[in-house]
């Protein structure tokens, strides 16, 4: 039963293209935190630190790679992921909350691959 006094967790992923690479689809970052099972997404944003090279799109999912995923944000265009800016208006409100019935991964998923830069920071916020 989930407590009704509940408590707000936070996780957090590092992608880095030179570590990370930039291939189209899912990618896990090699820095990165698991959701647990159960828990409640409230939150979700992505802090820029080098703009991601390459034009095209991309959304935040969790889940698996190769199993089940799940939106936790609509598409934005990662040329607006530049240094200094951080994005919590990306999200498509009606997306969340999500409720994980599995422990999950933080994946993004770029439409078309990252060429040859990029690092952001991404966070997701949840409650137990």
């Amino acid at each position: 039963m989930r407590s009704l006094n509940p408590k707000k967790y936070y996780v957090s992923a590092e992608y880095n293209f030179a570590v990370d690479g930039g291939a189209t689809g899912g990618i896990v970052p090699s820095i990165s935190s698991k959701i647990p099972a159960d828990a409640l997404i409230t939150e979700a944003f992505i802090e820029g630190i080098v703009q991601p090279t390459g034009g095209g799109n991309m959304k935040l999912q969790v889940g698996t790679v190769g199993g089940t995923k799940v939106d936790v944000s609509g598409t934005f265009d990662r040329t607006k992921v530049v240094p200094t800016a951080v994005f919590s208006g990306l999200l498509n409100n009606t997306i969340l909350p999500i409720k994980l019935a599995a422990a999950s991964d933080i994946i993004l998923d770029a439409a078309s691959a990252i060429t040859s830069q990029g690092t952001m920071v991404i966070t997701i916020g949840y409650t137990l």
